[in-house]
């Protein structure tokens, strides 16, 4: 289903840039690749917004757990996107 890749997608994500992070602390070089992939799957759940019917099932999934726990990574990018995720998943528009 549509929201189990969602939420797969960005768990496997966040899973490559933690271990890229990981191995190489001292190398950005390294581990830019995945932070970019994480920023574009976090940019890609915006297209969530419009879809209300799945924002339950995303709770149950643990995409919102997962998107939280950004808002304390190490790339301000990728703390921004989350911000710009929340504005755009909780605007009443």
């Amino acid at each position: 289903s549509l929201k189990h890749h969602i939420t797969t997608t960005l768990r496997t994500s966040l899973a490559a840039n933690r271990m890229a992070r990981t191995r190489h602390p001292d190398a950005p070089e390294k581990f830019m690749e995945s932070e970019l992939t994480l920023h574009d799957d976090l940019a890609a759940l915006k297209g969530v917004a419009v879809r209300l019917d799945l924002y339950p099932a995303l709770v149950e999934e643990g995409a919102v757990g997962l998107v939280l726990g950004l808002m304390g990574h190490e790339n301000g990018d990728v703390v921004l996107a989350v911000i710009d995720l929340w504005r755009e998943l909780l605007d009443v528009e």
